[in-house]
């Protein structure tokens, strides 16, 4: 994409290559509508093993925590 809507503001691509980073694990991310806490969206990493719940590095990550 361009520029969508034709928005003077943008100045992208933002993500090159388009393709999506993946975590430091090599997972891919979870992106959650509606998000916890009454939030948009949000976007979770389930830690080192991929899989939910967790402790130490396996623990999950949230933009919401």
């Amino acid at each position: 994409v361009s520029n969508p809507n034709d928005n003077d503001n943008w100045d992208g691509p933002y993500l090159k290559g388009g393709r999506l980073p993946l975590d430091p694990w090599g997972h891919e991310y979870i992106y959650v509508v509606p998000g916890d806490n009454n939030s948009e969206y949000e976007i979770k990493s389930y830690g080192s093993d991929g899989k939910p719940g967790g402790t130490k590095t396996a623990a999950d990550l949230s933009s919401n925590q």
